[in-house]
Parts: C-alpha cells; sequence; structure tokens
C-alpha cells in the first residue's frame, strides 16, 4: 500500500493538498449485488484540494470559537466554568 500526502502553494495565497491512497485489495470485495472485486485488484484513491491558507484558517478558528460556545451553553449551572482564553 501507499500512502501520498502533498501539499504545495504560497502560504500567504493559494494552497493545493492532494492525497493519493493506492495497492491491492487481500480479499474479494462485493461492489454490488453478486459482483465482486476479486483478490489482488489493484486501486487508487485520490483526492485534491485548492483553497486559500488564510481561509481555512479563519474558518478553523471560527470553528473553534463556535465550539467553546456550544461547550459553555450545554454545561450544567453546578459546574465551574473556566475563564476565557
Amino acid at each position: 500500500y501507499v500512502l501520498e500526502v502533498s501539499l504545495s502553494g504560497d502560504l500567504a495565497d493559494q494552497m493545493q493538498a492532494g492525497i493519493i491512497l493506492a495497492g491491492r485489495n487481500i480479499r474479494s470485495v462485493p461492489v454490488g449485488g453478486s459482483i465482486t472485486m476479486p483478490p489482488g485488484q489493484a486501486f487508487e484513491f485520490s483526492m485534491n484540494f485548492n483553497l486559500p491558507l488564510t481561509q481555512l484558517i479563519e474558518q478553523g478558528l471560527q470553528s473553534a470559537n463556535a465550539t467553546t460556545l456550544i461547550d459553555l451553553a450545554t454545561q450544567s449551572g453546578e459546574e465551574e466554568v473556566p475563564a476565557p482564553e
């Protein structure tokens, strides 16, 4: 099996990330109905992403802030709430 991860681009602008997983299945794999993929069949899955790095960071920070708010809102009144950082 091969797992390849790639990352390239300008850190202040557009970034390209890619993931490739390639190999051969060990056992037969049901594909649908009575059809099966025989053992030893080669496969390759790949995914590529093109997004601005700054947008990813901003979305990650917004998600982290939303999670903190949800955690604070769902705590029972008896628990001590930590001070925000």
